[in-house]
């Protein structure tokens, strides 16, 4: 979930974004203890990933990274974008672009697997992005 950009649209601090979090009502209670980590920054959506993710991501900071072609560029691009930098991070209206093509790609060729890289990357986007402008409103 892009918590960050909920919480920085509803006016929300870090703190206030961890404590609404520990008031949802749910059984999937080590997510919620997840998420209020993430709210608190002591838990990140970071991935580190070798080989082909890994010179996805080298393309990506450089900005010559083209629009994944296929199911499996798609689903290694998600992967590189969990690396993404905290500090200059690259623009992040192309990032979403890429993500949102590769995501397209993935649901196209009924690649649901591969959906949670997607979902994964989303979140390291949102920490990001997105992670800052809380932590500055505090």
């Amino acid at each position: 979930m892009p918590i960050f950009y909920f919480a920085h649209s509803a006016g929300m601090t870090a703190g206030e974004l961890a404590g609404f979090v520990k008031e949802v009502s749910t059984t999937r209670t080590t997510a919620r203890a997840r998420a209020v980590e993430r709210a608190l920054q002591t838990r990140s959506a970071y991935g580190k990933y070798l080989g082909t993710p890994a010179k996805l991501l080298a393309c990506i900071i450089g900005g010559s990274c083209p629009f994944p072609p296929d199911p499996k560029t798609a689903s290694n691009i998600a992967l590189a974008l969990q690396g993404l930098p905290t500090v200059d991070p690259p623009p992040r209206e192309r990032m979403l672009r890429l993500l949102s093509a590769g995501a397209s790609i993935l649901m196209q060729q009924d690649q649901g697997a591969a959906m949670s890289h997607v979902y994964r990357a989303a979140g390291r986007m949102d920490e990001v992005y997105f992670a800052l402008m809380l932590a500055s409103a505090e």
